[in-house]
């Protein structure tokens, strides 16, 4: 069996995540993994998706041709490594940043992460408007390293994050994803 990842973009519309899935399901390729996300009318998806060999990628990238003609989508296949990378299961911790929006927030919390050797495997984030300015939350699930534990992140993002005027919690997650 063959591995891709394939990506669509474009704008939301009601029917892309049936017809998307419907071809691939009509081809007979299995989802392993995926994310979708709607950011600011904008629909993204990422799909890991397994297939016959025999399938191949051309076939796959054909078979959307009536798609992105239909949804004004860009659709891209990438073939993955035919070995797959064992998943080493780490304890995850989770973090919340919230504050006045500006930038250089995410940049500046996942800049520390990474410093500490954290890995982060997932990140969202939401601005809002209110009567009060536009405020920012940042959530980011972290898997820990030796370097990288609970107390150590904590401790650190508590310094970052009076220098950049926004309050962080970190809390233990366990395996969980955002």
């Amino acid at each position: 069996m063959a591995r891709y990842s394939l990506h669509a973009i474009g704008s939301d519309r009601p029917g892309i995540v049936a017809r998307v899935t419907g071809v691939l399901a009509e081809l007979g390729c299995n989802l392993e993994d995926s994310r979708m996300s709607i950011l600011y009318g904008q629909f993204a998806i990422t799909l890991i998706v397994e297939a016959d060999d025999a399938l191949g990628l051309h076939a796959i990238d054909e078979a959307f041709a009536l798609v992105r003609s239909e949804f004004s989508l860009t659709v891209v296949l990438h073939p993955l490594p035919e070995t797959l990378v064992p998943m080493v299961v780490a304890e995850n911790v989770m973090v919340s940043v919230h504050g006045a929006d500006r930038p250089g927030i995410v940049s500046t919390v996942s800049l520390a992460i990474a410093d500490l050797g954290g890995n982060i495997i997932d990140l969202a984030t939401h601005r809002s408007e209110d009567p009060s300015g536009d405020s920012y939350v940042l959530l980011i699930s972290v898997e820990t390293s030796p370097t990288c534990n609970e107390q150590n992140l904590a401790e650190e993002l508590d310094r970052v994050s009076s220098m950049i005027g926004v309050s962080c919690v970190v809390h233990s997650a366990g395996n969980e994803l955002l």
